[in-house]
């Protein structure tokens, strides 16, 4: 929910910050994961990807693998990191911002 306040704090019409969401949430975070992790095994910390991760699959006939304590601990981490870093942005865009 951190991208979408910053894309409403940015672009200010509701309209376009709704469809920019959409189109990053379902394709843009799908495709940087997809290439960064080909070379490099650290797409799954992007924004949306940390924070989806943190919610466990349900097992269908137990062939989802789940994730282990410290993988968890690691993705809260980097969402909380996600979040503190968006907010100083959203906070500076607000000061410097007539709005």
């Amino acid at each position: 929910m951190t991208v979408a306040m910053v894309l409403a704090l940015f672009f200010r019409r509701s309209g376009i910050s709704i469809g920019l969401y959409f189109l990053y949430a379902f394709i843009i975070e799908n495709l940087l994961v997809a290439l960064i992790n080909r070379y490099l095994p650290v797409g799954n910390y992007l924004p949306l990807k940390s924070a989806d991760q943190l919610i466990p699959a349900p097992s269908l006939l137990g062939l989802v693998v789940s994730t282990t304590p410290a993988d968890t601990a690691v993705y809260l981490a980097v969402s909380l990191l996600w979040m503190i870093g968006l907010w100083i942005l959203c906070h500076y865009r607000f000061q410097r911002a007539d709005l």
